[in-house]
């Protein structure tokens, strides 16, 4: 299935993956929220690792295909994440839910934005490791005084308080080579 420019889309290659899941570290008492599946990559990784797992995917195609190809326990939405019900989506879960994904470049920060105010400190979203573009993994991680430094880094500084984001974790991890998605998006990728 080839990446539709529209969507944003770069998937994940599989060597990548790994070094994704061990960053997470996910348990199997665990409930996952992934934005952008995809080809179902990280998917098809985590979902076997955790108690409950909930795709969304703005892509109908991505989304039918997916739903084949993983494990029955995945629930896959088809849906455009910044429409989707949260309260809705994860009702039914006893705790904090943890969030992973490739964000779609095009829309990093709103959804960066939204999942801040889900959060609730915690409570409703646990954590979130997401790959990002280099210029917003910049404003993410920005302090004070940086010419980074804005409304996004205030909103995560917040949150950090709160308990959502642990900036020593954080940070803007490992560089991440252009080959590490398909196809090559032509700026840098950075997770955390």
């Amino acid at each position: 299935m080839r990446a539709r420019k529209r969507f944003g889309q770069h998937f994940l290659e599989p060597a990548w993956v790994a070094k994704l899941v061990a960053a997470i570290d996910p348990r199997p008492d665990e409930s996952f929220l992934e934005i952008g599946p995809g080809r179902g990559a990280l998917t098809a990784a985590l979902a076997p690792r955790v108690a409950r797992f909930v795709a969304v995917e703005i892509d109908r195609d991505l989304a039918a295909a997916l739903q084949g190809r993983v494990p029955t326990a995945v629930r896959v939405v088809e849906g455009d994440f910044l429409e989707t019900d949260l309260t809705a989506l994860l009702a039914g879960e006893s705790g904090p839910v943890r969030v992973a994904g490739n964000l779609p470049y095009n829309v990093a920060t709103p959804i960066l934005v939204r999942l801040l105010e889900a959060a609730g400190g915690g409570r409703t979203l646990a954590d979130a490791t997401v790959m990002l573009q280099k210029e917003v993994a910049e404003r993410v991680v920005a302090r004070p005084g940086s010419p980074d430094y804005g409304p996004l880094a205030v909103a995560v500084a917040l949150e950090e308080i709160e308990g959502f984001f642990d900036r020593a974790r954080l940070g803007i991890g490992e560089r991440r080579g252009l080959q590490r998605t398909f196809p090559p998006p032509g700026i840098n990728n950075y997770a955390g």
